[in-house]
């Protein structure tokens, strides 16, 4: 299954890198870095004519090895460990949602769920041929 881990903005290479190399370690048989370039904006006079441009890491094209469900599952447990981690770092703290996506099809993946969340998620599930199967976590 392929689909593409959209990272909010503002989280910078690290985070991505992290969420990378969870999604390997529970999975994922490639992960490769989405990344977007954008050129300076006019503003100081000569900057147009600098060929510089910036390029971030927006997301990650992910080919996972077990079913959608196991996918948002390891999403959404990733999430709950950076909530959880205690890092003094307030800007990876900030990573408290993901957005994935299917063939245009988008979902964001929150942790915890709410319940209305979790109604959400089975729908998308459902949609791209998936069987709902909650993993329940202490």
């Amino acid at each position: 299954m392929r689909f593409d881990v959209t990272l909010p903005a503002g989280a910078d290479v690290r985070v991505a890198s992290d969420l990378r190399s969870h999604l390997l370690k529970s999975g994922a048989e490639a992960v490769e870095p989405v990344r977007v370039r954008h050129t300076p904006s006019r503003g100081r006079p000569g900057e147009a004519e600098r060929p510089a441009e910036l390029v971030e890491i927006a997301g990650l094209a992910v080919s996972f090895a077990g079913d959608l469900m196991q996918a948002i599952d390891v999403l959404g447990s990733w999430l709950g460990y950076r909530r959880n981690a205690g890092t003094d770092d307030d800007e990876e703290r900030q990573v408290t949602s993901i957005r994935l996506e299917i063939d245009g099809d988008v979902i964001e993946i929150t942790n915890p769920l709410l319940e209305h969340e979790r109604a959400l998620v089975e729908l998308f599930v459902r949609r791209h041929g998936g069987r709902v199967s909650w993993t329940e976590r202490p």
